[in-house]
């Protein structure tokens, strides 16, 4: 048979911590600028027709892969967000 581990005391309470942790919860306003440099990144997977598309893509714009393909993503979210 095992044993139960059991707390006797509760855990302290933190208000400030709890707080936080509240806010971080509930849907936050975007307190950034839409023009702010990036400095943040994450790779995204790619298949060759996905990659096609976003070639294609920014050759018709005459821009960078990137460029487009960070603006599309900014685009859609704005919409899915609204």
């Amino acid at each position: 048979m095992t044993k139960k581990f059991r707390v006797s005391s509760s855990l302290p309470v933190d208000k400030e911590k709890d707080a936080k942790s509240e806010v971080f919860g509930n849907k936050a306003e975007i307190t950034v600028s839409l023009n702010d440099k990036a400095d943040k990144s994450f790779t995204v997977p790619l298949n060759d027709y996905e990659l096609e598309l976003l070639r294609q893509y920014a050759e018709q714009e005459e821009r960078s892969m990137r460029f487009v393909s960070r603006k599309l993503l900014r685009e859609i979210l704005e919409l899915k967000l609204k």
